[in-house]
């Protein structure tokens, strides 16, 4: 039987392959911001719940405070997951896939109970919400 070479494309237009240069420690930091993952809209919705206060518990805050602690552990493990064992790198992987998915629904819940900012649609923050933790799952 003949052999077909495939090509994989890259959903991103700008996609780059990985070169194992060390980035500035600034680029590093950007590349795992909140705004590289949720949306500018879901961001200043964030900035603007948790600006009035730092112990709010909020629907909004609580989101916020799961986007950024998933992000954390997903930056962790990126930092890790290249010295692991194969049944070590699965085993990391799939905990934060069902972490992602978790964490997805919880944003969800929490936002039901939340209070939105006037003439903001609930739907709006909902789909941006889900966005973000499938760019968080696609970037695991």
């Amino acid at each position: 039987p003949e052999c077909k070479k495939k090509s994989f494309m890259s959903p991103d237009p700008h996609f780059t392959p990985v070169i194992n240069i060390a980035p500035h420690e600034e680029e590093e930091e950007a590349l795992w911001s909140t705004n590289k993952f949720a949306s500018d809209f879901l961001c200043g919705i964030f900035q603007t719940q948790s600006s009035g206060n730092n112990l709010s518990i909020d629907g909004l805050a609580y989101m916020e405070k799961l986007l950024t602690s998933l992000i954390a552990k997903l930056r962790q493990l990126s930092n890790v997951f290249t010295g692991y064992g194969a049944s070590k790198q699965s085993a990391e992987l799939r905990s934060i896939l069902c972490q992602c998915l978790l964490i997805k629904g919880h944003g969800e819940d929490s936002l039901e109970f939340g209070t939105i900012p006037a003439g903001v649609s609930k739907a709006t923050i909902i789909s941006e919400w889900r966005k973000a933790c499938e760019r968080i799952y696609k970037r695991a």
